[in-house]
């Protein structure tokens, strides 16, 4: 007599993935015996309760139900069907049914549609039998299928468990606090874009001349100022970055350089009221300026409690990603990994062609419909200091 075994969970994730693989190659295998598909049965069962996942709970799921069992240990014990030398008790019935969402799990309160989900889960070991004994489960996708469900299960029961949002102190948090200043505590900052020269006659020729032409097509101001930074500025670092200067202080000090700036261009700056208003000639040694407003950050002053879940949510995750880079390095000093990477020179890129959005019209050109209207509220938008050109930040609000 075989001996008759139980429903083993460990098996759930080879029965998912082997039957995944059998539901993709069923048409192709129909096809061989004259072209007769498999019936399957067109009940409430079988659309609402997926027939691939039967052994997978959904206890993550949102919206499932939480419901206590009432069933005793030998309820539980008790075989309700038996699929060759498998098992399925009651107890595992009740745990897999529980698991559905709970949109799914109210339709199957009465007797008649338990014996459905209990038939949709026979039919599932049925398949998963078939699949296996036609090998199946040395399939290279059921395998990889597999071995991404096995690594998904590790990393949420046994990775995960190395270290525990409850871990870290109030004290790390306090420390991590005072070791951070510059994050929760910044003098209001400016940003502009420049035009440097060489003169002051130089300068106040090129600003007159710049004013005209914003006033002539005032959608185009930031753009025009761009337009004269490429032109005429004779500073080759924020030449190429249409003039950038970056964020400053009312001191000088700025977010992306080390060197302060001085401090008639800072005072200039700060006087500018408007996002793209255009200072006057800004005398600095011996260069001039005309700078124009493209950002404006608010002090920032924020309290420990106002940003202690943040701080605890950043130390966990720097802790977690940490525990699992160690455990990922312990497997990898066991395992004696070794490469030869030098052999990835031989994978070719493909070549790649952007297709053109749109067949070229009668006069031979690829205009997108809309474009020009797209550009327009996009001027309009920059002359409003909504949204900068592609070299700038938008306005920054805190947090």
């Amino acid at each position: 007599m075989k001996q008759i075994r139980a429903w083993n969970p460990k098996w759930r994730t080879l029965r998912c993935v082997t039957f995944l693989a059998l539901a993709a190659a069923m048409p192709t295998a129909a096809g061989g015996c004259n072209n007769a598909k498999p019936e399957r049965p067109e009940t409430e069962a079988t659309r609402t309760v997926p027939v691939l996942q039967p052994g997978h709970g959904t206890g993550n799921h949102p919206h499932t139900m939480t419901t206590t069992s009432a069933l005793t240990d030998a309820q539980r014990a008790e075989v309700i069907a038996k699929i060759g030398d498998e098992t399925i008790t009651l107890g595992q019935f009740e745990e897999r049914l529980n698991n559905q969402p709970a949109y799914v799990r109210v339709r199957y309160n009465s007797l008649e549609k338990k014996k459905e989900f209990l038939d949709n889960l026979i039919q599932f070991e049925l398949l998963a039998h078939e699949a296996k004994s036609k090998g199946y489960d040395k399939d290279p996708d059921v395998v990889s299928a597999m071995k991404q469900q096995m690594v998904k299960k590790l990393m949420e029961e046994d990775i995960a468990g190395l270290v525990s949002a409850t871990d870290i102190t109030t004290a790390e948090i306090e420390q991590y606090y005072r070791d951070n200043p510059t994050l929760y505590h910044k003098p209001e900052q400016v940003r502009v874009s420049q035009v440097v020269l060489a003169t002051e006659a130089e300068a106040q020729t090129a600003r007159n001349d710049l004013l005209k032409e914003i006033e002539a097509n005032p959608r185009r101001k930031r753009q025009t100022f761009n337009d004269y930074v490429r032109r005429l500025s004779v500073d080759e670092v924020t030449k190429t970055t249409s003039g950038d200067v970056g964020f400053f202080d009312k001191e000088g000090n700025r977010d992306s350089a080390d060197d302060k700036l001085p401090q008639p261009v800072v005072d200039a700056a700060f006087a500018l009221e408007s996002i793209n208003d255009i200072s006057n000639v800004v005398a600095d040694g011996q260069q001039f300026r005309i700078l124009m407003l493209t950002n404006r950050r608010p002090q920032i002053d924020k309290s420990l409690d106002e940003v202690k879940r943040q701080i605890h949510n950043k130390l966990y995750r720097e802790r977690r990603d940490s525990a699992r880079e160690q455990y990922i390095a312990k497997l990898r000093s066991a395992a004696q990994v070794q490469l030869h990477e030098e052999h990835l020179a031989l994978i070719k890129n493909p070549e790649f062609r952007p297709p053109d959005l749109v067949p070229p019209g009668p006069d031979g050109t690829n205009e997108v419909p809309g474009l020009k209207e797209i550009q327009r509220m996009r001027e309009k938008a920059e002359e409003n200091g909504l949204i900068g050109d592609d070299t700038h930040e938008s306005p920054e609000h805190p947090n």
